[in-house]
C-alpha cells in the first residue's frame, strides 16, 4: 500500500480532468451526475402516472384534485476505480520542466481510467438484460444491406420507448452502414428517393458504379429529434500481455463483430424525469502522489488517478436495443 505521505495533487488532478480523447464517448452518451453519497436510496416514479392526464378544473369553491405519484425507493452504489504509475526521480531531474514528466505519466494513466470507464458503460449499454423484452431488435445483420428499411426500424424504437429517446448511440462500423443507407439518406435529405453519387475519384473510377451519398451525425440527429448520435470507435486489447496484440471494439460488445445500436434517454443532470439509466458521480477524477524511494536508485513519485462512479439502471423501457445489426 502506499507510504503515509500519499497526498492530493491540484496541478496533476487539472490535467487528468482536463485531458480530453475524442476515441472515449461515454461521458458524451451518458453524462456524469453528482452524486451526494457513495452509497443511497432514491425516489423512483411510476411512468404510468407521469403521463396521466388530470382534471385540473376547478369551480369557484372547490378544492382542486390532487396530483398523485406511486412513489417507490431504489438503490444505488458508486465504485472506486484507480490506477498508478511511477515517475523515476532520475527522469524527473532529466527533464527540462520537472512537471513534464510528470503529466505524462498522469495522461497515460488517465487514458487507462477512461478505457475502463468507456468498456464498463458500453457493456450496460448493450446488455440485453437491461432492455424489456419488446424494447429490443434483432436486426440478423440487415443493416449491412443498404436497402434495409434502417429509418423505419429507427422510428419504431423511438414510438416504443416509454420516454423520447435523446440519444442514439452505435459502434462505428454500424454507422457507415447507417449513413450510407437509402432508407436514411431519402429521410434524412427529404427526397423520398435513394440518392447516389458518381464514383470520381480512384483508381477503378471508369468502371466503378454509383455509390450511396452519405449523412453526418447532426443531420441524423435532428431528423430524429434527439440531442445527438454518438460514434463508439474506442479499442481494446482483447490478448493478453506479453502476446501479439489483437484488438476488438469496445462498442461492438458483446457480439464481436456483429454490430449494435440503442436509443436511450439518459438525464443530462439531476432530474426527476423518466430516464432509462443514469451515470452517478460521487468523485470526480482525482490525482494523488507519493515519494517512493526504494524505486529506481534515487527514488521514485507514485501518480494515483482516482475516480468514484457507478451506472444505475432505471426505466427499462426508455431505451430500445438494436442486436447483431451487420452480422446475423
Amino acid at each position: 500500500m502506499p507510504p503515509t505521505d500519499l497526498q492530493f495533487d491540484g496541478r496533476l488532478t487539472r490535467i487528468a480532468v482536463e485531458y480530453k480523447n475524442k476515441q472515449f464517448i461515454a461521458d458524451q452518451v451518458m453524462p456524469p451526475i453528482p452524486a451526494d453519497k457513495k452509497s443511497g436510496t432514491y425516489k423512483v416514479y411510476s411512468v404510468a402516472d407521469e403521463f396521466l392526464i388530470d382534471d385540473a378544473l376547478v369551480g369557484p369553491t372547490t378544492e382542486a384534485n390532487e396530483v398523485e405519484h406511486d412513489v417507490t425507493e431504489d438503490t444505488f452504489v458508486c465504485h472506486d476505480y484507480a490506477l498508478t504509475g511511477y515517475v523515476s526521480q532520475e527522469d524527473i531531474d532529466n527533464a527540462d520542466a520537472p512537471l513534464k514528466p510528470m503529466s505524462a505519466t498522469t495522461k497515460k494513466v488517465t487514458r487507462h481510467i477512461m478505457r475502463r470507464r468507456e468498456r464498463r458503460l458500453a457493456q450496460a449499454i448493450l446488455n440485453t438484460n437491461n432492455f424489456a423484452t419488446a424494447n429490443k431488435l434483432d436486426v440478423a445483420g440487415a443493416w449491412a444491406t443498404l436497402s434495409t428499411d434502417v429509418w423505419g426500424q429507427l422510428l419504431t424504437g423511438l414510438d416504443a420507448c416509454a420516454a423520447p429517446p435523446n440519444v442514439l448511440v452505435l459502434d462505428v462500423a454500424s454507422f457507415r452502414a447507417v449513413q450510407r443507407n437509402q432508407t436514411i439518406i431519402a429521410a434524412v435529405k427529404g427526397t423520398l428517393e435513394p440518392q447516389f453519387i458518381g464514383q470520381t475519384k480512384g483508381p477503378a473510377k471508369t468502371a466503378a458504379a454509383d455509390i450511396p451519398d452519405a449523412i453526418f451525425c447532426p443531420a441524423l440527429a435532428q431528423a430524429l429529434g434527439l440531442d445527438r448520435v454518438v460514434i463508439g470507435a474506442a479499442q481494446f486489447a482483447t490478448s493478453a500481455k506479453g502476446q501479439a496484440l489483437t484488438k476488438g471494439r469496445i462498442w461492438d460488445l458483446p457480439n464481436a463483430g456483429k454490430g449494435g445500436a440503442a436509443l436511450l434517454r439518459v438525464a443530462q443532470d439531476e432530474t426527476e424525469d423518466v430516464v432509462w439509466g443514469m451515470h452517478l458521480q460521487w468523485k470526480p477524477r482525482t490525482v494523488m502522489t507519493w515519494q517512493e524511494p526504494k524505486r529506481g536508485a534515487y527514488g521514485s513519485t507514485g501518480i494515483k488517478v482516482a475516480e468514484t462512479s457507478g451506472f444505475k439502471l432505471v426505466a427499462n423501457d426508455a431505451g430500445y436495443l438494436f442486436q447483431d445489426t451487420l452480422v446475423t
